[in-house]
């Protein structure tokens, strides 16, 4: 299979923050999660490597939830 090889502009402009849907029954409703950006995620891995296992989900959820506007709903 041939692929085509991306520019640098291609990759700037790739829309790939797109949120996503994601049903939690146990809240009884939808949540929309988007990924994290690379700063995001460097910074999550600073944190959860200095930290004990507590609190490192709840961080990652404040990461990637967000509102319809892309905003997070938890900082």
């Amino acid at each position: 299979m041939t692929t085509k090889l991306l520019s640098r502009d291609e990759i700037l402009g790739a829309d790939d923050m797109a949120k996503k849907r994601i049903p939690v029954k146990e809240w009884d409703g939808d949540v929309l999660a988007r990924p994290l950006t690379a700063d995001e995620r460097e910074e999550f891995e600073t944190f959860a490597a200095g930290k004990p296992k507590s609190g490192i989900q709840a961080r990652l959820l404040s990461l990637c939830l967000v509102d319809e506007a892309g905003g997070r709903l938890f900082t």
